[in-house]
């Protein structure tokens, strides 16, 4: 007997969806969590970008060993050691657009400042005209003089320098010769950023649009000069010295002056990266267009390189509690930079600083030049 097959009704599974209330606890719960982690990772973002403003460092102290080993151990330079000596005329020392115009007027055509050549085989520079030249440029020493010395005191360009523009092509024939390489600019560098990407990955050395990208790392000016202009070598028997009157102020030292080598920086962050104001741009100079400079606020902890090859962030405090203990009594004017530059007290755009915490010229107006010290201990 054939039986009627059913199917059975189906059961209830017992399940049921979440309420309201469970719901908003789900949702409290994952933004408790991603609160929890978005600092972890904004954290371990910021980390990553030190490292590789670390490791652009890091290449670039092996590129100055490689110009020391070709140049006898001298420091940068991009003028002729006589500048400022040289008869007639500048026996006593003259500016540098003088010593500039004398030289180019009566021994030769100085090594131009070449920032690279274009795809197209046009060559970019900083060119410093003259009667010896044997080329036709419009712009004259008048002009570029101050490009081509470690860093100008006063001026129209007051405070620029080959200091700042270790990325022309004399010196990134060491890496990869490209005015806009990646190892020239800071990760956290968001100002140059924006200028240097576009050009990074075109064949060019160089390439114009209107505005030159500055490399986020510069020299120590001070290590630049003779160290006779920065003080000389003996602490506060005599002050700065004004190159213009010092016969041999052109005459780049030598890596192996540095007498306190881990103390003492060879290049650094020249920008506010760690720690910088809500807005990059500093609105203490005109033009809008400035970012904040490394010793503009109390915050600021630059990545530096020092002579010994060390690299390590150095804050703010640690530039100024070292030029405290340095300098004795205040009177004495003994510390670690120079205040007596034309720069005045402030020191390297002191003015300009964010707040009225920070004051230091480190690295920029080093009492003693190379042979002095930035840092009194080392971590």
């Amino acid at each position: 007997m054939n039986r009627e097959s059913r199917t059975n009704p189906m059961r209830a599974s017992g399940t049921k969806g979440f309420t309201l209330v469970e719901l908003l606890v789900v949702i409290a719960i994952i933004g408790l969590l991603i609160g929890m982690l978005l600092p972890a990772l904004g954290k371990a973002q910021d980390t990553a970008k030190v490292n590789q403003s670390k490791a652009n460092l890091r290449n670039l102290v092996s590129a100055n060993t490689s110009y020391w080993a070709d140049f006898k151990d001298r420091q940068p330079t991009f003028v002729n050691d006589g500048w400022g000596s040289l008869p007639p005329g500048c026996q006593n020392g003259c500016s540098p657009q003088a010593a500039c115009n004398n030289y180019q007027t009566n021994y030769g055509c100085n090594t131009q400042m070449i920032l690279g050549f274009a795809a197209s085989g046009g060559i970019w520079g900083y060119w410093v005209n003259g009667p010896l030249c044997g080329f036709s440029v419009s712009t004259t020493c008048a002009q570029n003089a101050c490009v081509y010395v470690p860093i100008c005191f006063s001026g129209a360009d007051g405070g620029f320098g080959s200091f700042r523009i270790p990325n022309i092509k004399h010196f990134s024939t060491y890496l990869n010769g490209k005015y806009y390489d990646a190892v020239f600019v800071a990760p956290k560098d968001t100002l140059n950023l924006e200028i240097w990407e576009p050009f990074q990955n075109l064949p060019d050395e160089f390439t114009y649009s209107g505005t030159i990208g500055f490399s986020s790392y510069c020299w120590s000016p001070a290590a630049m000069w003779n160290q006779a202009v920065m003080g000389g070598i003996k602490p506060c028997e005599q002050g700065f010295q004004n190159p213009n009157q010092v016969p041999s102020a052109y005459r780049s030292p030598t890596a192996s002056q540095a007498k306190y080598a881990a103390n003492k920086i060879l290049m650094m962050e020249h920008g506010w990266f760690q720690n910088p104001p809500p807005s990059p741009v500093n609105g203490n100079f005109s033009g809008g267009q400035e970012g904040w400079y490394f010793n503009h606020g109390y915050n600021s902890s630059p990545v530096c390189a020092f002579f010994d090859g060390s690299i390590r962030m150095t804050g703010m405090w640690e530039f100024m509690d070292s030029d405290s203990r340095a300098s004795g009594s205040q009177d004495q004017g003994c510390g670690l930079w120079l205040r007596d530059t034309p720069f005045g007290s402030a020191g390297y755009y002191g003015n300009q600083s964010y707040d009225f915490l920070v004051s230091s010229s480190a690295g920029i107006l080093t009492r003693g030049g190379i042979a002095g010290r930035d840092v009194v201990v080392v971590k």
